[in-house]
């Protein structure tokens, strides 16, 4: 969205919605996180901010599906395997231009 008049009317319209509210809320968590979140940590701070069960019948699949929304929207998020700090985290600057520099190197 290139018109920063339009940014208001787009925020308005996602909080419309109990999922817009929700990968809204999801955002922000990942972004105030200092280390990253496992799934069954992310998914109650989630439900305390918007509603208990906002996540459904099948919070994991539902808790991907937001992950993969909000990554084409553009936001760095990644998973992290390492031993003590699994979890869902938003990239650094620094550390998306380190994977894009990797990736441009790759045969």
């Amino acid at each position: 969205m290139s018109d920063p008049e339009l940014l208001p009317i787009a925020l308005g319209l996602v909080q419309q919605t109990r999922t817009g509210r929700r990968q809204l809320a999801l955002a922000g968590i990942l972004r105030a996180a200092p280390t990253p979140l496992p799934r069954a940590e992310l998914i109650p701070q989630v439900e305390a901010e918007i509603e208990a069960g906002c996540y459904g019948r099948h919070p994991a699949p539902t808790l991907w599906g937001d992950v993969q929304a909000l990554k084409r929207a553009g936001l760095p998020i990644r998973y992290s395997r390492a031993a003590g700090r699994t979890g869902y985290y938003l990239a650094s600057p620094e550390q998306e231009l380190r994977r894009w520099a990797a990736h441009m190197n790759d045969p």
